[in-house]
């Protein structure tokens, strides 16, 4: 009696993981390319997710995916790439599709760079600023160009190498 319950029990089990085991362990699939909306050109390097998680994947030189995601239909995907409008669609069953992103244009403002070689740190401490141009580099009384920039106060050279003490040189 007792081998008949262990092997009915067995077989239950079996039954019932392999049953269940299937939509425990099951994958979905969803296949399809992404391309611009004007030109129809591949968009290489996109990115698929599904939404709300971090699954997703990146599309190929050709523009085509294979999502693979746990769980089963419906499932909304976002499709995002630089430049273009992030578009979301929702899909019910696998099928292989063509999704098409439209072009995202961004207006800035005038941008201005400026910059300075002396800091306001150093315009407000007392700077001496020695330069050599090429002139003051052809009128030097030295042999080379490193022994004339050794000619500046408190600059010399050591090693090929220029050091400075205290003071901020610049030549040109």
């Amino acid at each position: 009696m007792k081998k008949r319950n262990i092997l009915a029990f067995a077989i239950i089990y079996y039954v019932l993981l392999f049953n269940y085991s299937a939509q425990i362990f099951s994958q979905s699939t969803l296949i399809g390319r992404l391309k611009d909306s004007k030109t129809g050109d591949p968009l290489i390097g996109a990115t698929i997710l599904i939404k709300g998680t971090a699954q997703g994947v990146v599309t190929d030189f050709d523009g085509e995916f294979l999502l693979k995601f746990q769980g089963d239909f419906p499932v909304t995907i976002e499709c995002r790439y630089s430049g273009y409008a992030t578009k979301e669609m929702q899909f019910t069953d696998a099928k292989k599709i063509d999704i098409q992103l439209d072009e995202e244009s961004v207006l800035i403002d005038v941008v201005e760079i400026s910059g300075q070689r002396i800091s306001e740190k150093q315009k407000s401490s007392p700077l001496t600023v020695e330069s050599m141009d090429l002139i003051a580099i052809k009128e030097t009384p030295a042999a080379n160009f490193y022994d004339g920039l050794g000619c500046l106060k408190r600059c010399g050279y050591y090693s090929n190498q220029s050091w400075i003490q205290g003071y901020q040189y610049a030549w040109f």
